[in-house]
């Protein structure tokens, strides 16, 4: 018999796709109270836990070629409307090797789905020695500079070892779950702890950080810092991932509209960029003050949400794009 389906989950997801959206309308919301200071805290945990959930709930048969021609065809739907956004400037060049945007999640999980069988199949001991071998590489990855955008594959490389993270703990997520129920109040006593310091801790390191250091697209040389940094990053990351399993594990019951949103993260993902592009481009966001920034940009980003996030939409979109209908079955996350 299946296990009950994993609410914490859906519900985390539905918090950081939030955050994705949060964070990528601060860009153009210069006005926004201690904007750096936030942006900096997001993108010091948002992708890599995303990345982490994507390990920890993948399947043994991905839908490789059906997320490829995927790519293939937001890759040139957001070419074509950039070019328009921008009033046609220049002639219209389509590519296909360096992603668009937000587009390169989607080719780093095409390349961490094509290894995913491998890595579910391997013993604790091997993925143990593989995610040493990716750590080392992904450090190692911010000295060449010829590993840059094309392909994602500095991203792909700095963001892997949370993919396997993943994977090494996809078998012993249900496990998992009941160790961290089983804690009790020491949850309630880890939760208070992190929202107190983690916050504290990226306020103070965003004084001097850049966000160039935690794009991952960028070596070392080009944006002045080093393999310790990026080693910071990782341990910053990996205790913002348990805080996050931790919270998750006290939000483990459905959440009526947030749980059925944490479902379908991915067109959200790709679809608020087409808005954010447009809203940037007319200036949208920047005649707000500090006071209606606080009020409407998280107001904007749950719009997004709701709008890319229903269940209809993602009816709709899986058969446009022929991915097939989800199972009736509510026992499972990925």
């Amino acid at each position: 018999m299946n296990a009950k389906r994993l609410y914490g989950y859906d519900n985390l997801r539905a918090l950081l796709i939030f955050l994705v959206v949060f964070a990528h309308l601060l860009e153009i919301c210069g006005q926004f109270p201690h904007n750096k200071e936030i942006y900096f805290t997001i993108y010091s945990f948002h992708m890599p836990a995303f990345v982490f959930l994507s390990g920890l709930f993948c399947g043994k048969r991905p839908k490789l070629g059906r997320f490829f021609l995927m790519y293939l065809l937001f890759q040139t739907l957001y070419l074509i409307a950039v070019w328009r956004i921008n009033g046609k400037v220049g002639a219209l060049r389509l590519q296909y090797t360096t992603p668009y945007w937000i587009l390169w999640y989607l080719l780093a999980l095409i390349a961490y789905w094509a290894v995913s069988p491998y890595l579910l199949s391997s013993s604790l001991r091997k993925q143990a020695a593989l995610l040493a071998a990716s750590l080392c590489l992904a450090l190692l990855a911010g000295l060449d500079d010829s590993v840059g955008r094309v392909l994602s594959l500095s991203r792909i490389l700095v963001f892997f070892p949370f993919f396997l993270l993943g994977c090494m703990l996809n078998p012993r997520r249900e496990a998992l779950q009941d160790r961290l129920r089983g804690l009790g109040a020491i949850r309630w006593a880890l939760f208070a702890a992190g929202l107190a310091l983690l916050p504290l801790l990226m306020l103070r390191w965003a004084k001097t950080a850049t966000p160039w250091m935690l794009y991952g697209s960028f070596s070392y040389a080009e944006r002045a810092y080093g393999p310790g940094i990026r080693l910071l990053q990782y341990a910053a990351a990996g205790l913002w991932i348990g805080w996050l399993l931790v919270l998750q594990s006290l939000a483990d019951f459905r959440i009526p509209g947030v749980s059925c949103l944490g479902r379908n993260t991915l067109w959200v993902f790709l679809l608020h960029g087409f808005v954010l592009r447009l809203a940037g481009k007319r200036k949208c966001f920047a005649p707000l003050g500090r006071t209606e920034a606080l009020l409407l940009v998280p107001a904007a980003a749950i719009l997004l949400l709701v709008l890319f996030g229903n269940p209809l939409l993602d009816a709709g979109m899986r058969r446009v794009l022929f991915l097939g209908g989800r199972k009736r079955s509510d026992r499972k996350n990925g």
